[in-house]
């Protein structure tokens, strides 16, 4: 069957008239044949002189066609080698489709990620530093419904991996375990860790990159593979993508003086502006009037608690301590130079543990004080000052090993004198007075 020309110049006409007369009917000859004219569908029933015309869009679709929106609120969000997308969920939508590219200008030709049946995506494994562009369609059983606005992210800035910006090596003084703190920068989290020659003799905390040693070092007996107080180890810092640097450090420790009172010599430690011995006193006192064994000082804990790994040291009255002096800041059983601590002295000691954060007045105030000054100044603790519950004496017997210990001062206060205590139960520290005739621990503090 053929359409003449006329009739098709007719159709068209038809087409324009109805969409401003819908009800406009043109007449032809006996002949039927349908059309779809540019944006116009159109039937010709022939011999009925009647022209059935329908014009619409060419975007609608007949009644099994889709009719699902285009997703709104659609976010990008850049991230290292990734862009997360987050959109509205579409009513009736069984997936989505996104499309993207690295310019703008996304349509239904760019590269398509499908089956995305989340409300949201991440879009992994980009090039950092880049621009990313997309847009996102609904599906359902017909089909892709239209495209949502285009939105576009900007991946984090390249990145070979952490840089390290703390030194690569580090000097400390014998008998303490700090040995250096590892920091590097990363758009990341980093996480460090250790390996290689002298890293079996470190403890290193892997969020902080704080590296301190197993067992305090001792310059005069050196642990390290080559014996000569230089201690070296590879640090690794990785950041969470799993790009990681490395950086060569090493430790040195120096010698510090020791003390040496009454044939035994002991380590020292520096903590603050302060030089302390390392352990308890072990030796008798010279002063003859106050060195009767088990009378005015006792060379080791008899009784029940604890272990002989919580011992440190001889248990002194105040007046052997003291070596029968009463002068504060006494030299007493220390050596030359050297003498027992007075209550002041503690207070500065208290203050150091904690690099002089507390804000409390150590010595205008007694009992507990402080937040976990007493943690710090325990063995283990970060001070170096390295006091185990060793336990005490009282007036007639041992107490307390491997729960308390107490710490005699060179300040009196009548017939008692004034004391620092630890405990287990406790994370702060003690000022008190008690009985000078109680048998205590002694350390001795620089002059």
């Amino acid at each position: 069957m053929f359409i003449t020309q006329t009739e098709i110049t007719a159709s068209k006409q038809a087409c324009k008239q109805a969409s401003s007369a819908p009800n406009f009917l043109p007449s032809f000859s006996n002949r039927k044949s349908f059309f779809r004219f540019a944006n116009c569908s159109f039937s010709l029933i022939l011999g009925a002189s009647l022209l059935l015309v329908g014009c619409a869009d060419k975007e609608e679709t007949d009644d099994t066609a889709s009719v699902l929106s285009a997703p709104t609120s659609l976010v990008a969000t850049g991230g290292a080698q990734k862009v997360t997308l987050d959109w509205k969920a579409v009513s009736g939508a069984s997936s989505y489709t996104i499309y993207w590219d690295n310019v703008s200008g996304i349509s239904s030709s760019d590269t398509a990620i499908t089956a995305v049946s989340t409300d949201n995506y991440t879009h992994s494994n980009l090039d950092n530093g880049t621009t990313y562009y997309y847009k996102v369609a609904a599906v359902d059983s017909s089909g892709n419904g239209p495209l949502s606005s285009e939105v576009n992210a900007t991946t984090d800035n390249a990145s070979s991996g952490p840089v390290f910006t703390s030194s690569s090596t580090a000097t400390v003084a014998e008998n303490q375990t700090t040995a250096i703190t590892l920091v590097a920068t990363d758009e990341q989290t980093i996480t460090y860790s250790i390996s290689g020659t002298d890293s079996a003799l470190f403890s290193i905390n892997s969020s902080t990159g704080v590296v301190t040693f197993a067992t305090a070092p001792d310059y005069e007996s050196p642990s390290d593979s080559d014996t000569n107080n230089t201690y070296a180890f590879t640090a690794t810092a990785t950041d969470s993508r799993g790009l990681a640097t490395t950086q060569s450090v090493v430790v040195t420790v120096t010698d510090v003086a020791d003390m040496t009172a009454g044939g035994v010599t002991y380590s020292t430690v520096t903590i603050g502006s302060q030089t302390w011995t390392v352990n308890n006193m072990a030796h008798a006192p010279s002063n003859s009037s106050v060195n009767t064994l088990n009378t005015h000082y006792w060379n080791g804990y008899s009784g029940s608690g604890g272990s002989a790994a919580d011992e440190d040291g001889y248990y002194y009255t105040w007046d052997a301590a003291m070596n029968n002096s009463t002068t504060e800041e006494a030299q007493g059983i220390c050596a030359s130079g050297w003498h027992i601590p007075d209550d002041a002295d503690w207070a500065v000691l208290e203050e150091a543990a904690v690099d002089g954060a507390s804000g409390v007045d150590w010595l205008n105030t007694t009992d507990w004080r402080g937040t976990d000054e007493g943690t710090q100044l325990k063995a283990g603790g970060t001070s170096n000052f390295n006091a185990k519950l060793t336990g005490f004496r009282t007036s007639s017997s041992f107490n307390n090993r491997g729960n308390n210990t107490a710490l005699w001062s060179s300040t009196e206060s009548g017939s008692s004198a004034y004391v620092r205590h630890l405990a287990t139960g406790y994370a702060t520290v003690d000022r008190n007075v008690y009985s000078k005739s109680n048998g205590y621990s002694v350390r001795c503090l620089k002059d």
